[in-house]
């Protein structure tokens, strides 16, 4: 789980298998301290309407610790979904800094491939220009070029921001 502020909003997120699962955000900053309420899991699906829960958390306390140092979250791509083998694609990542530290180059921040590895790409880190300088609450689209496998099949791409020397994150 992964709690923190969001602009005029608060928010915590659920993950199940290394997956995003849920999302939940109310208007307005939580005030710093515990916050009781209720978190059901479950594997159900729309069809199972009426099953039981897998489990229910009640009185779950999160803290705020304040935001992170170094925090991202994925804002848009434009990665195709299918590709052609072997044919290039220009794409876009536009990731928004929601850490408290400032993203420059000279500072060591960078996009990175996770695993330092990539089925559609040579290189594994995407720089920030000398002159950028993304605060908090701002957005840096990074463009660059994929290029398919040359064999048919499904890949994965898992692009994260790395504060070089000290933490991937995002």
């Amino acid at each position: 789980m992964e709690w923190g502020p969001s602009g005029s909003n608060s928010y915590f997120k659920v993950y199940r298998n290394g997956q995003l699962y849920h999302t939940h955000s109310q208007s307005g900053q939580w005030t710093p301290g515990g916050h009781s309420f209720r978190l059901a899991a479950s594997n159900r699906t729309a069809s199972d309407a009426g099953a039981p829960l897998d489990a229910v958390f009640s009185n779950v306390k999160i803290w705020d610790m304040g935001a992170a140092a170094d925090d991202a979250d994925s804002a848009a791509d434009t990665i195709p979904a299918t590709m052609n083998a072997a044919q290039v694609y220009s794409v876009t990542l536009t990731m928004k800094n929601i850490g408290t530290n400032a993203w420059t180059q000279a500072a060591g921040y960078k996009l990175g491939a996770v695993g330092d590895s990539d089925p559609f790409c040579a290189f594994t880190r995407v720089e920030l220009a000398p002159a950028d300088f993304i605060a908090t609450n701002q957005q840096k689209t990074f463009t660059f070029n994929m290029t398919a496998p040359g064999v048919a099949g499904t890949y994965t791409t898992d692009w994260r921001m790395v504060h070089e020397g000290a933490a991937w994150y995002g």
